[in-house]
């Protein structure tokens, strides 16, 4: 079963509007420092590799 963070992870970096805001600036758990906004921080952090979404 898909974690609903993965699944919402997965779901806004497919999104066309989210990446015309966004870009690629989708983090979890904290967000590096300088950092341009708009972001997104998605919290509590994702377990494990987002690359297995």
């Amino acid at each position: 079963m898909t974690e609903p963070r993965r699944a919402l992870y997965a779901h806004l970096a497919a999104d066309n509007g989210v990446k015309a805001i966004a870009g690629d600036r989708i983090y979890q758990g904290r967000v590096p420092a300088g950092k341009e906004k708009p972001l997104i921080l998605i919290q509590p952090p994702i377990s494990g590799s987002l690359s297995e979404t």
